[in-house]
This record gives structure tokens, C-alpha cells and sequence, in this order.
């Protein structure tokens, strides 16, 4: 079990939400979005990065990167959090702003990640930082 300083302990993963046990409770974050979408096509995803990428000056490395962490992901949740079509887009870029987080000599602050989305795509302040939160606590 991953310890989340004074946020609370991660109890389990179920149905692509990460499931906290708090002082008030037992909250579950989901990494879903509330928008249902069709399976990404490869373009998809390569403009996606791309834009994120460009708009938020990363370095090359943190694509590279940002694709360990989402293995690692996988692999550290054995497949409880994986990219779907609900869930793609907050992965890929949670994992993209933490990459730029511990690799970029300079990187942007969340409130900064949150003006970088692609055109149609928007993530805010809260929810980048919930992304942050559930991520780090899988790894």
C-alpha cells in the first residue's frame, strides 16, 4: 500500500478509479473522463502529444518519458489502470506533466499545464492536480 502524506492511503484500484481511505472516509478519483469517446486512432494520439508537447515547451525526453510512466502504470496497478476511450487523454497528459515535472530543468506550474490542452480538449486547475494526486499514488 502507497502512503499519500496527510491525503490519506491508496486502498485499491476498481473499475479505472484509484480508491483513497481519508480521514472522513473512503473516496474513489477516477481517471475517467465524462466524455465517452471511440477507440484513439494512432494520429490521434501523436497530435495529442504533439500539441501538448509544442504548448508547453517540454524537453524530447519527457515524451519518452511520460510513456515509462504510463507502462510503469500498467504494470504497478497490474492493469487496474490502463488508457481506454474514456480515459486516454487524462492519462497521457498526467503522465506528460509529471515527466516535464521531474525532467524539464524549468517546468510550468499545473495552473500553466492547464492552458497548454489541445484545441477541444481542456483540463482544469483541479482537475490536473486530482490526475497528479491519483497518479503518483500508483506509482
Amino acid at each position: 500500500m502507497h502512503s499519500l502524506n496527510k491525503q490519506g492511503s491508496i486502498q485499491g484500484i476498481q473499475d479505472g478509479s484509484v480508491i483513497f481511505r481519508t480521514g472522513s472516509g473512503i473516496e474513489a478519483l477516477s481517471l475517467e473522463s465524462a466524455v465517452e469517446s471511440a477507440v484513439p486512432s494512432l494520429d490521434d494520439i501523436t497530435n495529442f502529444y504533439r500539441d501538448v508537447f509544442r504548448r508547453s515547451q517540454m524537453e524530447a525526453d519527457c515524451i519518452v518519458m511520460s510513456l515509462i510512466y504510463i507502462e510503469r502504470l500498467i504494470k504497478d496497478t497490474n492493469g487496474g489502470v490502463r488508457p481506454r476511450p474514456s480515459n486516454w487523454r487524462s492519462i497521457l497528459f498526467s503522465c506528460m506533466v509529471m515527466s516535464s515535472k521531474v525532467w524539464d530543468d524549468l517546468s510550468m506550474w499545473n495552473a500553466d499545464f492547464s492552458q497548454t490542452c489541445p484545441r477541444g480538449v481542456s483540463f482544469s486547475l483541479q482537475r490536473i492536480n486530482e490526475l497528479e494526486l491519483a497518479v503518483l499514488g500508483c506509482l
